[in-house]
């Protein structure tokens, strides 16, 4: 694609470049939403888990992904495990 440029009187504006920046921007806030909330969680579950449980999470590396066949539990399996005890 190519770029687009804008000649606003001596100054050139580079729309392109805009755009990316703006959705860079986007990604990075995205980024730390996630990151907040993958930390809340965890600092949830370490508090919240069986010793063992939280151990067995630790151990397979904090999984989240749900198509990554492991024999760790991943975070929904944790966050199951946890809504099932009494």
């Amino acid at each position: 694609m190519p770029e687009e440029i804008i000649e606003d009187g001596d100054q050139e504006i580079d729309l392109e470049a805009e755009q990316k920046e703006a959705e860079l921007e986007e990604l990075e806030n995205a980024a730390r939403a996630l990151e907040e909330a993958y930390f809340d969680f965890k600092s949830l579950v370490k508090r919240k888990a069986p010793h063992i449980l939280f151990e067995r999470w630790k151990a397979g590396g904090y999984l989240v992904d749900t198509d990554i066949m492991s024999m760790y539990p991943n975070a929904f399996e944790v966050a199951e495990k946890l809504g099932c005890r009494n």
